[in-house]
């Protein structure tokens, strides 16, 4: 089967997988867990079905139950970006998007804090847990970074208007960073720098959440515009579905015009100084110059949907990043983690993290970087 035709198999597969609300059961169902949390999908392929519920695996035929093996010795760790394209290359999307989960979240940090953030996130009404959330959220001031397009696609949830008011409801004041959705990551970092500096004004710690392309504008507003500036004030940042490791999806979008102009692309008025500013050239050299403060804690969370999940809108930018290795449906994982940063993650969910899971992980996060008994060993009490 052909690249395009695979493509096009992926989205009909995706289409029929969500018909009754991605509820329905299908031939390649599997249950499993990764990183100490419940995982169940509709899958692409029996390796996948395999893997996640390894039950599966012995109703394979033996040739293939050997080819599992083998793919679990020949790429070990959390596979790298040719790695991990060649492993979907040679399996499926949801083959590869499995074991990038289980790698990751394999990793004592992240398999810490997923856990954590999980159980946090369950027991968010108990009264203990919910009187120390009202104490940390009247103690500190959210920094909200927006994504891309926040102003004129605001229905994609980049302009953050629900989580602030979730926020507000909780205890939580926060300003909204009000970023230029058209500029390049340059110009939005030093927009967000003039508000983390403006920011000392307000007597309270400050915890910075970003989203999609904020993550870009934000890691450079803090490893490069405030670079050796005191920020003392500045008590974490929560990257969320941050694309700080360049855009692929900016790339494609660049070389065709059938991307740039349809409804889930590039809108058309999109500045080629921004887009170029997102690139995976650019994008890297920033990251390798970057020095963020250390005494600041850094958060990944992300989601990760599998071929079946998504939404009708990460549907085409999905299949057309897909031969490049597992990604959120706007971006390559990779693309959305701080390097050496611990990550979270969201199994199941596209990037626009439309799920009921979402809101209880990221007030669980955002406790977890406000309370200096976690501050993931950055912060003492």
């Amino acid at each position: 089967m052909s690249r395009s035709a695979a493509h096009r198999w992926l989205l009909v597969l995706a289409a029929l997988n969500c018909l009754g609300g991605c509820t329905l059961r299908g031939p390649l169902y599997a249950e499993g867990e990764i990183g100490g949390e419940a995982v169940a999908a509709n899958l692409d392929s029996p390796l996948a079905q395999a893997y996640l519920q390894p039950q599966a695996a012995s109703r394979l035929p033996q040739d293939l139950n050997a080819r599992l093996q083998q793919l679990e010795h020949r790429y070990p760790g959390v596979p790298q970006p040719l790695a991990i394209a060649e492993l979907t290359e040679r399996t499926s999307i949801d083959f590869a998007s499995l074991l990038f989960a289980r790698r990751l979240l394999a990793q004592p940090q992240n398999l810490q804090l997923q856990l954590l953030s999980s159980r946090l996130a369950e027991r968010l009404g108990e009264g203990v847990l919910a009187a120390q959330r009202a104490r940390l959220f009247q103690r500190y001031h959210a920094l909200v970074i927006p994504g891309w397009y926040w102003q004129t696609r605001s229905e994609t949830g980049a302009d953050l208007a629900y989580p602030r008011r979730r926020f507000a409801a909780l205890g939580l004041s926060s300003t909204l960073v009000e970023t230029d959705e058209h500029a390049n990551v340059e110009r939005n970092a030093a927009i967000i720098a003039a508000a983390v500096r403006e920011a000392r004004s307000l007597g309270k710690p400050v915890i910075l959440i970003s989203v999609s392309k904020g993550g870009a504008d934000t890691a450079y507003a803090l490893g490069h515009e405030l670079a050796g500036e005191p920020l003392t004030h500045v008590h974490g940042w929560l990257n969320i579905g941050g694309v700080v490791g360049g855009s692929t999806f900016a790339q494609i979008a660049l070389a065709d015009p059938a991307f740039w102009l349809a409804e889930e692309g590039m809108p058309p008025d999109t500045p080629l100084s921004a887009l170029h500013s997102m690139l995976p050239g650019p994008s890297a050299e920033r990251l390798a110059g970057l020095r963020l403060p250390q005494h600041v804690p850094v958060v990944n969370y992300a989601a990760l949907p599998f071929a079946s999940t998504l939404h009708a809108r990460s549907q085409a930018s999905f299949a057309a990043l897909a031969p490049h290795g597992p990604n959120d449906g706007a971006a390559l994982m990779h693309e959305l983690l701080v390097p050496g940063a611990p990550s979270v993650l969201e199994i199941g969910v596209d990037h626009y993290m439309r799920d009921a899971r979402v809101m209880p992980r990221v007030v669980a996060l955002m406790m977890i970087l406000m309370d200096c008994r976690y501050a993931l060993g950055v912060r003492e009490c």
